[in-house]
């Protein structure tokens, strides 16, 4: 079986001075594979699923390796196939598959999001600006409005979802647009969230300004992924992959609840690690641990017998990215 691949991207700097990036501060999953970002602002991928090759996306992705933003970022997003994140000033900088965030607005960001097929940012106002790629015009019977043009805001934050996005308001309520099929973008009324959870799936799940949980999409997944989280909580985050949550508690301490019908034993996080920060892929987690195991501070979970990246001494742990 073939090693997993790299999906990295190094700084000039690093390679001129010798220096190396500092410890990962950040980390993000997309589809089937996770990023993470360095303390210098320097930003790495690992890819955990070799059929997402380059006969797939016919160059525009650049698979395994990724063309550098040519800037340190603060903060980042991934989703599907592309990673966008900001600078110190602001702007946003993005790598992967072009046509899902270029052209790359210009001007000041307080937040960027990748989304499964495109891009949202917010301005220092808090209004949403979207740029990428649609499927409004072929699908129009399936959407709330066009992923393409936000309503207005301001929002706090932004969350993606399928081919869609919901804005947190300052008041907790939330704005969702884009697609609409299952009823993501069709979030409870009369409630106030404080968060939602980041998730690539047809369902939302959120935490309202009570401490409820609360998920909405599609009925056959969302009463499963509320179940899964209730019987989970208490926890400080959450992440969903499409077959089973995973929270972090306070104490840094990760537990994981597979979705029915699937194996409860395939999503079992590393024994005895504390992390502080989780994420989630398809079919895998990976969290930031609060010191280097093995060498690593990102640990992976997940992965199958038949998957690439599995670990053959730890059933259900992948082998681990090289950070």
């Amino acid at each position: 079986m073939a090693g997993p691949r790299l999906l990295g991207w190094w700084f000039l700097g690093t390679l001129a001075t010798g220096c190396g990036p500092g410890p990962v501060v950040e980390i993000d999953a997309g589809k089937d594979y996770v990023c993470a970002r360095f303390e210098r602002g320097d930003s790495a991928c690992h890819n955990y699923d070799a059929a997402g090759g380059p006969d797939q996306w016919e160059g525009s992705w650049q698979w395994p390796s990724l063309e550098t933003p040519q800037a340190r970022l603060v903060s980042m997003s991934t989703q599907y196939v592309h990673l966008c994140g900001l600078d110190e000033g602001g702007s946003v900088h993005c790598t992967g598959r072009k046509e899902f965030y270029d052209p790359v607005p210009t001007g000041t960001f307080t937040e960027v999001t990748a989304g499964s097929y495109s891009t949202c940012a917010l301005d220092p106002a808090g209004q949403a600006h979207c740029w990428g790629t649609s499927f409004f015009e072929d699908a129009k019977q399936y959407y709330k409005g066009s992923d393409m043009d936000p309503p207005p805001g301001p929002f706090r934050h932004l969350f993606p979802h399928d081919n869609g996005y919901c804005g947190l308001h300052m008041d907790g309520t939330l704005s969702c647009w884009g697609y609409n099929q299952f009823g993501t973008a069709s979030p409870p009324e009369g409630l106030a969230f404080s968060e939602l959870f980041p998730n690539d799936t047809v369902v939302y799940c959120g935490r309202t300004t009570s401490g409820v949980v609360h998920c909405w999409g599609y009925e056959k997944e969302a009463p499963a992924y509320e179940s899964a989280l209730v019987a989970l909580s208490p926890f400080s985050e959450a992440a969903l992959g499409w077959e089973a949550a995973c929270v972090l508690r306070d104490a840094g301490d990760v537990s994981c609840r597979s979705l029915p019908d699937q194996d409860p034993m395939e999503y079992l996080p590393p024994a005895g690690v504390s992390f502080s920060q989780i994420t989630a892929g398809a079919r895998f987690f990976c969290g930031l641990t609060d010191k280097p195991v093995d060498g690593h501070r990102v640990l992976c979970w997940g992965c199958r017998w038949d998957d690439e990246g599995v670990d053959p001494a730890l059933p259900g742990q992948c082998v681990p990215p090289p950070w």
